[in-house]
């Protein structure tokens, strides 16, 4: 199977994406009859775009141009990411500390992560990304299907304790 790298990560580390995927300049395309779908994984496995095949009608805010990338880190705020498309905001919506594990960066670690690319074949795609500031792995599945977008997510705690977190989407 032949492959290429996509562009690179925040650490410049560059993912393979094979090339019978559906890809465009950083991204992953699902595409269903009526619907387009433009994914990034290497800025949080965001949605970047939603658009309609039939109008041209694009759903979603798209990221500034002159944004600089994103390291992950226990600091930033969501406002120095792309906050563009639709984002992922997990383990909280706001900087905050727990008890259990000390900080929990703005808006969480996965808008922040690059994810990892399991599977695509056009019409779905499977995900996921591994925290940083707590133990949790979080896999992600979208699916194109007549004018809809389907998502399905798992949380998964990969410690040792029970932890708490709180999940919210992020469209933008």
């Amino acid at each position: 199977m032949q492959s290429r790298k996509a562009q690179p990560d925040e650490r410049g580390e560059s993912m393979t994406i094979p090339m019978d995927w559906p890809h465009v300049e950083g991204g992953v395309v699902l595409r269903s009859s009526n619907v387009e779908v433009i994914v990034v994984p290497h800025e949080g496995g965001r949605i970047a775009s939603l658009r309609s095949i039939q109008s041209g009608l694009e759903f979603l805010t798209p990221a500034r141009v002159d944004r600089t990338p994103v390291k992950p880190g226990l600091k930033n705020t969501f406002q120095s990411g792309p906050c563009a498309g639709a984002e992922e905001c997990l383990q909280t919506v706001g900087p905050c500390e727990d008890r259990f594990g000390g900080l929990v960066p703005d808006h969480g670690d996965f808008w922040q992560l690059p994810w990892q690319l399991d599977s695509c074949d056009g019409q779905q795609l499977h995900m996921h990304a591994l925290g940083f500031s707590r133990p949790f792995r979080f896999d992600r599945s979208l699916r194109v299907e007549g004018a809809s977008l389907y998502l399905d997510y798992r949380v998964t705690n990969i410690g040792l304790h029970p932890l708490s977190f709180l999940y919210s989407a992020q469209p933008n």
